[in-house]
Formats: structure tokens, sequence, C-alpha cells
């Protein structure tokens, strides 16, 4: 008799035990997939990225890192009816190094009169490519340098350039309690060259945010 309601107890026990399921097992997270391309916002910091023979190259405006952007501009400024001539240019300064790291060069506008309108400002960083070239030899040319963390400088205006490419894709304008300025962002693939010693560094997948100011 014992026996026998000792069996019944266990029945029930074993039937519950087989029927509970098993908690569910969670599916292993697929990582994102990598970015295929380096991307900058108008509206976020400015700096450069880029793949510099395959290795990734950034240089980004912050206070972390100790990096700043400046502006600058250079030409001729002649008295009217003859025109006068205008280089805009934007880097990237890091603190820690002591050294400029990036340059955009854009020019040369002609103008006639003491400054440059804003309109004309915009008219020269419309978008569209542009050339690769020694920045004084024409509204149309670019020139880049970038300055290694050992403080060499690399340039695209001693190099030919071929197969080359950089498109300003887009821009912005406006201004505020230091002026007109414009901001521009171009995607690029460029030659640097050491102009002393001959040496290449190749640049692909490159993007960059700079903001311009006529000074």
């Amino acid at each position: 008799m014992h026996r026998s309601l000792l069996l019944l107890g266990i029945v029930p026990f074993l039937l519950l035990s087989s029927c509970k399921k098993e908690d569910p097992v969670e599916p292993t997270p697929t990582p994102d997939p990598a970015p295929t391309q380096f991307d900058l916002s108008l509206t976020g910091a400015q700096g450069v990225r880029m793949l510099l023979d395959g290795q990734e190259v950034s240089i980004s405006e912050s206070s972390t890192a100790n990096v700043l952007s400046f502006y600058g501009a250079d030409g001729n400024v002649v008295d009217p009816p003859a025109l006068s001539t205008k280089r805009f240019w934007a880097a990237l300064y890091d603190g820690n190094l002591d050294l400029e790291r990036f340059r955009m060069t854009l020019g040369t506008l002609e103008y006639e009169g003491p400054q440059v309108t804003p309109e004309g400002m915009d008219a020269l960083f419309t978008t569209g490519v542009r050339t690769f070239g020694i920045a004084s030899s024409g509204a149309q040319a670019v020139q880049l340098e970038y300055v290694d963390a050992t403080g060499v400088t690399w340039s695209t205006a001693c190099d030919a350039q071929a197969g080359s490419a950089f498109n300003i894709t887009e821009v912005t304008s406006g201004n505020d309690g230091l002026g007109h300025y414009v901001i521009a962002k171009a995607i690029f693939n460029a030659t640097f060259r050491n102009c002393l010693t001959n040496a290449t560094r190749t640049a692909t997948g490159g993007v960059l945010v700079l903001r311009f100011r006529d000074v």
C-alpha cells in the first residue's frame, strides 16, 4: 500500500518535469557591417578622413584630441578697375604634436573692389569637380597638404595626379559674428608627394569638411 502511494506521487512529478519548457536561447547578435566609405557632416566637427596607403588616417576637430581648425586667405589686392586675387584655405592643427596636420587651399578668385563679396565667395565654392594643382594657377585649382606625425609634409601640388579626383559634394554658407563663412564637404582620391625626396603616398576614400572665411 505504501509503495503504491509512493509511485503515484512520483509519476505526476516526472510528468510535470518532462513537460517543462526549456528557457529560450537568445540568438547571437550579428555585428553591423563595417562602413565602406568615410563620412563627415556639414553640421558636425571639421576634419578629414582617408585611407593613406591602405591605413586609416583621421584628423578631426576635437577638444579631447586637442585638434583645432583655423582658416586664412592670401592674394594680391590692387586698385580697381584692375582685378585683385584671393585664395582661401582652411587647416587642422594638432596641439599635442604642435603641427599643422592638414590644409586645403582653393583658388584663385578674381574680384574687383576692396574686398570679396559674400556672393563672390559662394560662387567660388559651388559644388562640382575641381582640378588638383597649385592653388594660384586658377579658380578651379585645389591644393592639399598632409603632415604626418613626424612633421614630414606631403603635398598634391608637386605631383601630376594621374587618376586622382576631387569633388565638392555639399556646401553651406552664412554669416555670424565673425562675418561670412562657407563650409564645404568634398571627397577625393589623391597622390601626396614629398616634394624633397619624391616619395609618394596614395590617399583613397578621402572625405573632408572644412570652414572657410575671408580675412
